[in-house]
């Protein structure tokens, strides 16, 4: 099973997200292609990108590869499921060779059972938890399915809407693992109450998440919904197939074998150097040399490397004073480069301590970045701040 995450297709980045992912697909040996969510990006939405997607995946699936296409958040606009049409066509087509999940599914692949469970938003009743409590005494289940479910029982009257959803994924997923033993979990939801190798933050039921008593569970766990990669007990998360915004900084993005291979995919990788000093190709490389051992050591693995360009590499320089490119790059490095960006260190903890956010707290909480942003904008544009929440609430930011 080769699993490849988060494309989130880019209008101007078509051409190189399609190459790599076809010198990928003509690469492997596996038969079974699971593409998971999120194939377009929010703020340059192209339909003719997915259907060239699309028919790219006819290709393959005639290619004697069977591929599985789940949805996720980023692949509804306004509720409207992106692959609809897509769905629609497969069907009348009579492609068997291609399906389309979004909704949760069990499937036999190469003899493991795979419950795949993609992001939805229900929010269940009151009669839903009582049926489903019934069936748990009735079976007998064991202490991760009681679990999992009591923690939704005992708080699904709670106002949050988040919360609602997150006792829903919880309850649903206990209901399922109550019909069927299964060997793997594919999600894309966040898992509450952890702090994972590489992250800082941890994320509540707030935020829509599933129960840390997963990481007890009998079976493995794979997801994506966090742009960055680890292995922590049974669960192996996977990032995001190119580097979608400078935020995504000093990190190499992979394509996952399941159960334990990782290639690497080098299409645009934001890398960012804290100096004052000259900055040159060779320690750039180092760096580089340098994430990808990190990189190794949070998944357990050596990687599958790709061939490292300096032409696809975005440059980030932060610096406590302003820099003149010229003078800090050595000689033509900067016509090297893709891009490069300046980032003032100075400013951002101005912002923070203007703001009087709690450092540690944005290292604990992605809670306190979401307030971090609220209050820039409030204190920013008060006149029009409701008109602008209103905007970040509906992109989903």
């Amino acid at each position: 099973m080769l699993f490849i995450w988060d494309l989130h297709i880019k209008t101007d980045r078509k051409k190189d997200i399609f190459n790599k992912l076809q010198d990928i697909l003509d690469n492997t040996e596996e038969k079974n292609i699971i593409f998971l969510w999120d194939y377009i990006y929010h703020f340059n939405y192209d339909p003719k990108v997915i259907w060239d997607f699309f028919n790219l995946l006819i290709k393959y699936s005639q290619n004697w590869k069977k591929i599985y296409i789940l949805a996720w958040n980023h692949d509804y606009i306004k509720g409207h499921f992106i692959f609809s049409e897509a769905e629609k066509l497969a069907n009348l087509a009579n492609i068997e060779n291609i399906k389309i999940i979004s909704s949760p599914k069990i499937e036999k692949i190469e003899d493991k059972k795979v419950l795949f469970f993609p992001f939805y938003t229900k929010i269940a009743q009151e009669d839903e938890f009582i049926k489903t409590d019934k069936k748990i005494k009735e079976k007998q289940a064991n202490s991760l399915i009681k679990n999992l479910f009591f923690i939704a029982y005992q708080n699904w009257k709670q106002d949050n809407k988040n919360q609602k959803i997150s006792w829903t994924i919880n309850l649903d997923l206990s209901n399922f693992l109550l019909e069927h033993k299964i060997d793997l979990l594919v999600h894309h939801f966040y898992i509450a109450n952890t702090s994972f190798p590489g992250q800082f933050a941890k994320f509540s039921y707030k935020n829509i998440a599933l129960s840390d008593e997963l990481f007890n569970a009998d079976f493995d766990i794979v997801s994506w919904h966090l742009h960055k990669c680890f292995k922590h007990k049974n669960y192996t998360c996977v990032w995001s197939f190119w580097n979608t915004s400078p935020l995504e900084e000093n990190d190499t993005k992979v394509v996952f074998t399941y159960p334990d291979k990782f290639k690497q995919v080098i299409i645009n990788p934001y890398i960012s150097l804290d100096t004052n000093k000259k900055i040159t190709e060779k320690e750039i490389l180092n760096k580089w040399e340098n994430i990808e051992k990190e990189t190794e050591e949070i998944l357990w693995t050596k990687l599958e490397k790709d061939s490292f360009n300096i032409k696809k590499v975005n440059l980030i320089v932060k610096s406590d004073k302003n820099i003149d490119f010229d003078e800090i790059l050595e000689e033509n490095l900067v016509n090297k480069l893709q891009d490069i960006k300046y980032r003032n260190i100075k400013n951002i903890e101005k912002i923070v301590e203007n703001l009087k956010i709690d450092r540690e707290k944005l290292s604990y909480s992605f809670e306190s970045w979401k307030e971090l942003a609220k209050s820039y904008i409030e204190k920013k544009y008060p006149e029009k701040k409701e008109e602008y929440l209103k905007i970040m609430e509906e992109l989903g930011i």
